[in-house]
């Protein structure tokens, strides 16, 4: 299973992704967003990054965006209650080169497992 770099800002809620990705036998590495993200993730650069896109005002965003610039190849994830202007009904990705897969919030853990497998696939 692949590594997972993980950006979310709800201790909460990243306890409940880590816990997910860690059963399904991910190694996960824990974004600490009082610092930089994409800082931390060259520091140990990993093939897949799961991403809350607007955890601590939009600072998910900025990071999934920095990592992707550097890292061309790394597989983005976002993650987000607000959908607006995705495909809510496919959950396709968005129509851009910066996110690999999106899953809306609410969503339960095979989505996200689903999203990993297809982003380890591709």
């Amino acid at each position: 299973m692949a590594a997972v770099y993980l950006i979310e800002n709800d201790p909460h809620f990243r306890a409940l992704l880590r816990s997910t990705l860690l059963d399904a036998g991910h190694r996960v590495i824990e974004a600490d967003l009082t610092l930089e993200p994409a800082e931390q993730y060259r520091r140990e650069p990993v093939p897949i990054v799961v991403v809350n896109l607007f955890a601590k005002t939009n600072k998910g965003l900025r990071a999934a965006l920095a990592i992707r610039r550097e890292f061309p190849k790394v597989h983005v994830i976002g993650i987000s209650r607000i959908w607006t202007v995705w495909n809510l009904d496919t959950l396709t990705p968005p129509p851009s080169d910066e996110l690999d897969a999106a899953v809306a919030q609410p969503f339960g853990a095979e989505s996200l497992l689903d999203a990993i497998r297809r982003t380890e696939t591709s």
